[in-house]
């Protein structure tokens, strides 16, 4: 297992659909992500019914007062 550490990066939530009833949070780009690690794969389903490999998992800061943690990371999501 890999783990990343970064900078903390702050969005605002323009550039995010919140979904609290998710059952996983995703994100495409590990650029997003103040810190990362490699997790054993892990099947993430979208909403239009494909099934994605999240190998990544860490904490995305939206902004000062929100962070979401275990965000996995797959980096062919398109919206």
């Amino acid at each position: 297992m890999t783990t990343q550490t970064g900078n903390k990066f702050i969005f605002s939530f323009s550039s995010w659909i919140i979904d609290s009833g998710a059952t996983n949070h995703i994100c495409s780009s590990l650029t997003y992500f103040a810190s990362y690690q490699q997790i054993h794969p892990n099947y993430v389903k979208l909403p239009n019914g494909n099934q994605v490999i999240a190998n990544y998992s860490g904490s995305v800061f939206l902004n000062q007062d929100h962070v979401i943690d275990n965000v996995f990371i797959y980096s062919l999501l398109h919206l």
